[in-house]
């Protein structure tokens, strides 16, 4: 089975309300697979806006959906990118 890690980095682009994080999860079947909980804010400041998950035994054909609980410190008037990075791949038999 092979392990794989994504890098999950939200981005303010414009607008005039930040991005508060608060966690972000990778879910397939309903079922949480990985999850990374910690405060983070992208805005005028960037502060722990990147989430990692460590996803175990990647499966194909199988639909993976990243959820992330996120609100902004005001109104609707923020605009960004989400990026999604595969950082790691390792063999579990190695």
């Amino acid at each position: 089975d092979d392990a794989v890690t994504y890098r999950v980095t939200f981005d303010y682009e414009s607008g005039g309300c930040r991005l508060d994080i608060k966690d972000v999860s990778l879910t397939a079947n309903g079922a949480t697979l990985a999850q990374d909980s910690h405060p983070g804010t992208t805005g005028d400041i960037d502060k722990a806006n990147t989430y990692r998950l460590e996803l175990k035994n990647f499966a194909f054909n199988t639909k993976y959906i990243i959820k992330a609980s996120v609100r902004t410190d005001g109104g609707r008037n923020s605009r960004g990118t989400i990026y999604l990075k595969k950082v790691k791949q390792r063999n579990s038999n190695t």
